[in-house]
């Protein structure tokens, strides 16, 4: 998908897969990094219990995770707006639903409850968290 030629910190290609060049159709690339206080890229094992606290150094007003263990899976997107309470799948047309995965704090986020969907024993994931 990438040409043959990884990415950069400052550049990527694609190459001809259907998945990321198709005639005809639109599409979007979001780009993530890290920057202190503001912004946290990450990745973290799932421990399939409350807790499970993910330093930051920041309280975080919008946090995105995905599951990279089991294919198919969407980013769950938590944000202040529509409180930590509600969650919403970015992969689906579907509204903003309740349930509390995601507890912030004054420096990051831990998992409320049981494994839940971001939170699964041995299940690898990846976040972007924003102030």
């Amino acid at each position: 998908m990438w040409n043959r030629e990884d990415p950069t910190s400052t550049h990527f290609t694609i190459g001809e897969h259907d998945r990321v060049n198709t005639n005809g159709q639109t599409y979007m690339a979001l780009l993530f990094s890290s920057v202190e206080g503001i912004s946290k890229v990450g990745y973290y094992t799932g421990s399939g219990a409350a807790g499970n606290a993910q330093n930051i150094g920041f309280q975080p007003r919008l946090v995105l995770i995905k599951n990279i263990t089991d294919s198919g899976t969407g980013w769950m997107l938590i944000n202040s707006v529509h409180g930590f309470s509600k969650y919403q799948f970015l992969n689906s047309g579907d509204p903003f639903v309740t349930g509390t995965y995601v507890s912030p704090s004054a420096t990051g986020f831990s998992f409320a409850g049981g494994p839940g969907i971001v939170n699964e024993s041995a299940k690898n994931y990846i976040y972007y968290a924003h102030a």
